[in-house]
C-alpha cells in the first residue's frame, strides 16, 4: 500500500495553513488552483519557498487583481512577515495611494498596525 496511508505517515507542513496546503496540493495533483484573501499570501510564500515559479506569478496577479480597500492592511502586515517583497510593495503602494479613502472606509484597519510601528512609519514615507 501507500506510504502515507499508514498512520503517523502525514506529516503537517511547518508555517502554513491548511486552506493553503490544501490548494498547493490541488494545484499540484490537478493543475487548479483556487486562491481567496485568506489564502493567498501563504500559498505565495510556500509557492516561492519550493521554487514553483507559474505559482507565485499566479498568486502575484491576484494580488494585483483583488487588492483592495478591506484587505490591504491586513496584506501588508502578512507579506513583511513573509518576507513575500513583491506583494509588501504592491500593498505599501496602495496603502499610499488610497491612504484618505482607507482611513475613512476601511473600518478601522489602521488600528492593527499599532502593533507594527515600523510598518506605519513606512506607510508615511511612502505617502
Amino acid at each position: 500500500g501507500c506510504k502515507e496511508a499508514q498512520p503517523g505517515a502525514v506529516k503537517a507542513v511547518p508555517d502554513v495553513s491548511e486552506a493553503a496546503f490544501r490548494a498547493l496540493l490541488t494545484y499540484v495533483y490537478s493543475d487548479r488552483l483556487k486562491l481567496d484573501d485568506q489564502n493567498v499570501l501563504d500559498v505565495m510564500c510556500k509557492s516561492h519557498q519550493y521554487d514553483m515559479r507559474y505559482l507565485y506569478t499566479h498568486c502575484m496577479r491576484y494580488v494585483l487583481h483583488h487588492i483592495s480597500k478591506g484587505n490591504v492592511v491586513a496584506w501588508l502586515i502578512a507579506a513583511e512577515a513573509r518576507g513575500l517583497d513583491g506583494a509588501f510593495g504592491v500593498a505599501l503602494r496602495f496603502v499610499a495611494a488610497h491612504f484618505r479613502a482607507i482611513r475613512r472606509d476601511g473600518g478601522g484597519q489602521f488600528a492593527v498596525l499599532q502593533g507594527h510601528p515600523e510598518l506605519m512609519l513606512r506607510i508615511l514615507e511612502a505617502i
